[in-house]
């Protein structure tokens, strides 16, 4: 029988098996994936700004049922996404780590996401 992981072992057997690195590594790429995503959308010139620019153009009104229903397409899926057993999940997992791998390799060639 194997020894539980704890202080005891010391942090080179916590780490020595290679689906932790593995592990780590991929949810180091969903994390990027995460947060290069909120990054185009939330910085100046970004698809967000750009949607609300070209709302506002036609028409405030236009612009403020746009954030509305945003606003109302996010807390819909949330609430749905919330009601499920979760049989699925790994979609997002893999969504996201490929976009990692995208904002990775733009990261490593141009110096930004």
């Amino acid at each position: 029988m194997r020894p539980a992981r704890n202080f005891q072992n010391g942090p080179d057997e916590a780490f020595s098996s290679s689906s932790s690195l593995l592990s780590t590594a991929l949810a180091f790429l969903c994390m990027l994936g995460i947060g290069g995503t909120i990054f185009h959308m939330l910085t100046p010139g970004g698809l967000l700004e750009a949607i609300i620019a070209s709302a506002w153009e036609t028409h405030p009104g236009v612009a403020a049922l746009t954030v509305l229903g945003l606003v109302a397409a996010g807390r819909i899926a949330k609430t749905h996404l919330e009601s499920y057993d979760r049989p699925n999940t790994n979609a997002f997992w893999y969504l996201f780590q490929g976009l990692g791998v995208y904002f990775a390799y733009r990261l490593i060639t141009m110096g930004t996401l």
